[in-house]
């Protein structure tokens, strides 16, 4: 929807649409905002800039559709800042995730009962992992992720709020040996 008002703007400014097309296909993006790195056949999408509840539904249902019959990991945080809403929120988020069926979901961050809850709700029947630190991620990914699925690569999504710092856990990915498939990429 962003590119859209860009290319809006600019015709309105008299900018050639092909022209302003091909300065978006430039754009790399923003640090922590859906930046797309690859590691083993897998698909690793970086949006950890920020996280609400719409942000948050409409990420996880675009992860999902991209990664179609591939495995679809979700390393989440906690949506900070919502108040009182905060574990009807979370619960929700868990049964909207219990309906996208990721093969793992990884949690950091508070409310992690409120999305565990959410997910045995909607009858999620994969594994919740809660994490606090890179290692311990990566740890729980080599020990949960089934083999086979480095063979068809698959999509890892990490989304959360900022003070979760899921950065840390992208950097303890990057330096790790995770190996699900035969493929080696760096991050």
């Amino acid at each position: 929807m962003n590119a859209l008002a860009a290319l809006a703007v600019a015709d309105a400014y008299g900018v050639p649409l092909a022209d302003a097309a091909e300065k978006l296909l430039e754009f790399g993006g923003f640090k922590n905002r859906q930046q797309i790195y690859h590691k083993n056949g897998y698909t690793i999408v970086d949006d950890t800039y920020n996280a609400n509840p719409l942000s948050m539904a409409r990420m996880l249902d675009a992860a999902a559709e991209s990664a179609q019959k591939r495995p679809f990991v979700v390393v989440l945080g906690e949506m900070r800042e919502l108040g009182s809403v905060a574990d009807r929120e979370h619960e929700r988020l868990g049964r909207h995730l219990a309906q996208l069926r990721p093969v793992l979901v990884f949690w950091r961050g508070g409310h992690a009962d409120a999305v565990r809850d959410g997910l045995e709700h909607g009858l999620y029947t994969g594994k919740f992992l809660p994490v606090d630190s890179g290692e311990a991620f990566v740890q729980a990914l080599n020990e949960h992720l089934p083999a086979e699925t480095g063979e068809q690569g698959g999509l890892m999504l990490f989304k959360g709020s900022r003070g979760n710092h899921l950065e840390e856990l992208l950097e303890a990915l990057e330096q790790s040996d995770w190996l699900p498939g035969s493929r080696t990429e760096s991050l």
